[in-house]
């Protein structure tokens, strides 16, 4: 299967690979745009400008 650009430039989560959504709450810092997302495998992802930067929580999917 070929990914097309968007699914390419997309962050996913570093557990599962599974793409990452939008944030569920985002604020503003000195380092740009902070979210927080809640994957399907369970684990909390931290984007900062969009990009995945940190996980909290344990994945469901990996052991």
């Amino acid at each position: 299967m070929i990914a097309n650009a968007a699914t390419r430039t997309q962050p996913h989560c570093p557990s599962c690979g599974w793409p990452a959504a939008a944030p569920n709450a985002t604020h503003r810092s000195s380092q740009g745009s902070v979210g927080y997302q809640r994957c399907v495998c369970g684990r909390w992802l931290v984007l900062v400008d969009g990009r995945v930067v940190g996980g909290a929580g344990r994945s469901e999917f990996c052991a």
